[in-house]
């Protein structure tokens, strides 16, 4: 595949992993159910062929629910299908509400899991 190409699939696969954890999660199994992404929660997404690792920015009061968040949306990136490997990160980190406007800025696709 070319470089454009690359890049394009790169592009496709980062938005597809952004939709699928937009989609709400209820952590706790009590009230109301958040969406990782709305909530500002999402990290770095590093991209090398078909593997996938995704950084969670958790505040200190989300640990005690960080296991269920990271295997959550471990399952949900791993099905798509253009995806064999997924590891999900979990950071320390503070909620921004301007985070997902910087999303594109803080992913890198030349990065390399590890």
């Amino acid at each position: 595949m070319d470089g454009g190409q690359t890049q394009l699939r790169d592009r496709m696969l980062r938005d597809a992993i952004i939709e699928v954890l937009r989609e709400p999660f209820n952590a706790s199994g009590q009230g109301d159910a958040i969406s990782l992404v709305d909530a500002g929660l999402i990290g770095h997404i590093i991209l090398k062929g078909d593997r996938v690792r995704v950084e969670l920015a958790l505040p200190p009061e989300w640990s005690p629910f960080a296991r269920s968040l990271a295997t959550e949306a471990e399952r949900r990136v791993q099905a798509l299908p253009e995806v064999t490997l997924t590891e999900i990160t979990v950071i320390p980190g503070q909620p921004s509400e301007d985070r997902d406007d910087r999303q594109s800025q803080r992913t890198s696709p030349a990065s390399q899991p590890g």
